[in-house]
């Protein structure tokens, strides 16, 4: 515990830009939500993807890894671009309809998806606990969604999409995370996603007027913000033990629903993503053990 907080731990460090990470998570979701009150998820996703890209050309050219972007796998950064944007606009769409509470339940979801697609696309082995746990935590997607449970049934539907394309992506990334610089990883997709968007932006575009374009330019920000965090939390610290601070996204999305909206959700959706999130524990406890299991022994 002394060792912990010392100074310049590299694990505090991490575990500091995961907690960053989950409130910049927050405030995008928040500024989606009011953003999408006055214009289309669509346009809300150009503009994010648009000064997503310029921020990080910027920082690509400011730390002299802008180079980097002649030599990426296009076809790897397509794929995940493409995956990405579709992920990007069903998370919007979500957030639109949905609280951000249960909306952030539904999210959740996405380890879980995890687990289902690792052997049909990476051919990992999945053992007994993490497909039971898997099965739990579709059981608590099942308490959300059911009518009567959410505050919008198709809103749900969407959200569990979303889920499916975020654990898409989180599979992507693994693959990508091998050889390819997270930045350039995040300028492709923040180009790929721009260039989806575009052409359909004249039929959904809405002029902003200064409260809605400080929304949508905040929703870049943030989402800029969020991939600096993450890719730092990831550096310092191991995954087990920066993938449970995601949970805080919860305790920010029930406050933010709570004074800015004046909702809390039912308690079937409470309960429906507590059973979530302790699937996704044993998920993670199951991944940590096995990562162990496989790495070499350190002779002392």
């Amino acid at each position: 515990m002394k060792t912990l907080l010392q100074g310049n731990n590299p694990v505090l460090i991490g575990v500091g830009f995961a907690v960053l990470q989950s409130i910049m998570f927050a405030f995008m979701a928040l500024f989606v939500k009011l953003a999408t009150e006055i214009h289309h998820p669509v346009e809300a996703m150009f503009f994010r993807s648009f000064i997503c890209l310029i921020l990080c050309a910027i920082t690509l050219r400011g730390i002299g890894k802008l180079y980097m972007v002649k030599s990426a796998n296009l076809r790897n950064q397509m794929i995940r671009g493409v995956v990405g944007s579709v992920g990007m606009v069903l998370t919007f769409f979500a957030v639109k309809m949905l609280p951000l509470s249960e909306i952030q339940s539904l999210l959740f979801a996405a380890p879980i998806f995890v687990v289902l697609l690792s052997y049909p696309l990476l051919k990992e082995k999945v053992g007994a606990y993490r497909i039971a746990a898997a099965i739990a935590g579709f059981c608590g997607i099942l308490l959300i969604v059911q009518p009567g449970a959410i505050s919008s049934f198709a809103g749900g539907m969407v959200g569990i999409a979303a889920a499916f394309f975020h654990a898409l992506i989180m599979i992507i990334l693994r693959w990508l995370g091998k050889s390819e610089e997270p930045f350039v990883t995040v300028f492709y997709f923040s180009l790929i996603s721009s260039a989806l968007a575009l052409p359909a932006l004249p039929f959904f575009f809405t002029m902003p007027d200064l409260y809605s374009f400080g929304l949508l330019l905040m929703i870049g920000v943030c989402a800029f913000a969020l991939q600096i965090c993450l890719t730092k939390s990831y550096t310092y610290a191991d995954a087990t033990v920066i993938a449970p601070i995601t949970y805080l996204n919860m305790i920010w999305a029930l406050s933010l629903d709570f004074f800015v909206w004046g909702f809390v959700p039912g308690y079937m959706v409470g309960l429906g993503a507590a059973i979530i999130i302790i699937s996704n524990f044993v998920i993670i406890m199951r991944e940590s053990k096995k990562k162990k299991r496989l790495s070499p022994e350190v002779s002392s």
